[in-house]
């Protein structure tokens, strides 16, 4: 069922079709891993945890940051609870884990905002530890929520990378680099929004970058010319649409002040 996972992603959240695969695949691959690897990991009579893992994510690799978790959970042997993100996935996740209920693995998936449901999900007694990936502002509010408890957890937050630049001169190896940066519209955490250029190098610097930024391909990842059919090839696109209309003010906004500002 990879391929339909991986369209519902791009149907769901805009994931062009690349880079949905890509998030399906990493899921598959990685727990692939782990079950090579799952039983070496338990010597020594590491015990599950008392009750299920609450999983709360962020809404941008639903598999092959979400699923795959789960998974991973599972065969160490714990049950898992996963919340759908707010603000998309949600039917590429209920299939997702239709198919692991399917296979009789103890998965329940919750739908819900965050403010009614991070109670239960974050400090229920009967919850064996929590797993949050997602931003700064919710994760400060999770953490918040457990500082008070012995509760097994985990937190990763949003991060903003960047670049310095100095003494520098290997230019073609730094353009396939800046190019990676852009898929999927920067979501992966490995984007660099950020570049620190040593002055003399600016110069240098902007005639690999702006050249990349112009070859950025983006538009609506379902967009054909003729009515699609299985197996036709859908756009080969670094950028979908953003993932709510709020985001497309906040961008606009800033189109207009860097326009404003000489742009």
């Amino acid at each position: 069922h990879r391929d339909l996972l991986a369209l519902l992603l791009v149907w769901e959240i805009g994931k062009p079709w690349r880079l949905a695969c890509a998030d399906v695949d990493r899921a598959l691959d990685g727990v692939r891993w782990y079950v090579g690897e799952i039983d070496r990991m338990l010597a020594g009579g590491r015990e599950p945890l008392p009750g299920p893992v609450s999983n709360i994510a962020s809404w941008n690799y639903p598999m092959s940051v979400l699923v795959h978790a789960e998974l991973v959970q599972l065969l160490a042997g714990n049950a898992v609870i996963a919340k759908t993100p707010s603000q998309g996935g949600a039917v590429c996740l209920t299939v997702a884990h239709a198919l692991m209920r399917r296979a009789g693995l103890p998965a329940t998936l919750l739908s819900g905002g965050g403010e009614e449901l991070s109670e239960v999900l974050v400090r229920a007694p009967e919850i064996g530890a929590v797993a949050f990936v997602g931003g700064r502002s919710n994760g400060g509010k999770v953490a918040a929520a457990l500082l008070d408890s012995d509760k097994r957890h985990f937190i990763e937050q949003e991060g903003l990378n960047a670049w310095g630049i100095w003494n520098f001169s290997q230019w073609d190896l730094l353009a396939g680099q800046l190019k990676k940066g852009f898929e999927y519209g920067k979501q992966r955490c490995t984007a660099y929004p950020r570049f620190v250029v040593q002055r003399d190098l600016v110069d240098e610097f902007l005639d690999i970058y702006l050249p990349v930024v112009r070859s950025v391909r983006f538009g609506h990842p379902l967009a054909v010319e003729e009515s699609w059919r299985p197996g036709d090839a859908l756009p080969e696109l670094d950028f979908g649409p953003l993932i709510s209309a709020g985001k497309a003010d906040e961008l606009r906004r800033k189109v207009d002040e860097s326009v404003r500002g000489g742009a």
